[in-house]
């Protein structure tokens, strides 16, 4: 910490330590860098650097995704409604970016949640495979681990270090690449599924992408029981990677969020920056509220047909994973 100043120093609890440009927790650096842990993807595309790291991302971003698809549709049984939003927003123009906002039960939301959404060849499509975030104090406390995670299309999030931090513009320019971006508007994991007011993080990424992204709200359900939070004595510590079986997930992937009308009247009044990002982040949280409520009913009524199912000895746990 010899580099900054005491002054500049923020003590954020469990042992987290915030400067201007560098974090520590437990007294050790964070991997926060953006430009050391991934390649310059616009100006070195035929790089030998570029050309590694896009070959070693497509094997983790395949392989991990298969082993989510395994646990959510072969150890657990996985309904997912409105795919099809999804699909037609892959098939968007070129240049127009993808934004996915999801909610937050689980340490296995990513790559969880995905495992019963795509497809093989979907996850073996490194280029169009989401970017996504992970709080740097959790996920990159070390250069392996770090790396792991960034090969995965994975930023580094310092919570306190606000909308403008590295990993915020290092997302933003995925958008203005055309890429697919995943966000947790909460900015932590919701381990009793109480209101958490969203960050505005999303809002700037809506707000100042080159071309309005399409955004897709995903509401889930029953995560939190293939790996659950860890209660008790043991709330606060890190998690432990002991996935559950037998569970039922339901994932609810909505419409997109017309944004266009909201945007147009925030031009129209010369809205400042800040108001810009509250309006766009309020928008978005008012939809996945009421996504969240029809996810609610969606999963009790999967609930019942599964129980039909189990009573008839007709509950197929493998027949997706096959897909």
């Amino acid at each position: 910490m010899d580099e900054e100043s005491e002054n500049d120093l923020k003590h954020m609890g469990n042992n987290l330590v915030l400067g201007k440009t560098k974090a520590w927790k437990n007294g050790k650096e964070l991997v926060t860098d953006c430009h050391t842990l991934f390649p310059d993807l616009t100006q070195e595309e035929n790089s030998w650097r570029v050309k590694g790291w896009r070959l070693l991302s497509k094997f983790t971003c395949f392989t991990v995704g298969m082993c989510a698809k395994f646990v959510l549709t072969g150890m657990n049984t996985s309904v997912v409604h409105g795919k099809h939003n999804l699909e037609t927003a892959f098939r968007r123009p070129t240049g127009v970016p993808l934004l996915s906002v999801t909610n937050h039960t689980s340490c296995f939301d990513d790559p969880g949640v995905w495992g019963p959404v795509l497809t093989r060849q979907q996850f073996a499509d490194q280029v169009s495979m989401r970017w996504s975030v992970s709080a740097a104090d959790i996920s990159f406390t070390n250069s392996f681990v770090a790396k792991f995670c960034a090969i995965g299309k994975v930023a580094p999030i310092v919570r306190g270090w606000g909308v403008y931090q590295q990993s915020m513009d290092f997302l933003l320019s995925r958008l203005d690449q055309g890429g697919w971006v995943n966000l947790f508007p909460e900015g932590r994991v919701n381990m009793d599924n109480s209101y958490i007011r969203f960050k505005w993080g999303v809002g700037r990424l809506v707000s100042d992408a080159k071309v309005l992204p399409i955004v897709i709200p995903v509401v889930h359900l029953g995560m939190d029981s293939v790996l659950p939070n860890p209660t008790g004595p043991r709330a606060g510590k890190p998690q432990s990677m002991l996935l559950r079986t037998g569970n039922l997930v339901t994932v609810n992937i909505g419409t997109p969020i017309q944004l266009d009308k909201l945007i147009e009247r925030l031009n129209t009044t010369q809205a400042s920056a800040e108001e810009r990002r509250k309006a766009i982040t309020d928008e978005i949280e008012k939809v996945m509220i009421d996504l969240r409520r029809d996810t609610e009913i969606k999963h009790k009524i999967n609930m019942v047909e599964r129980l039909k199912q189990w009573h008839q000895r007709r509950n197929h746990l493998f027949y997706e994973f096959c897909l």
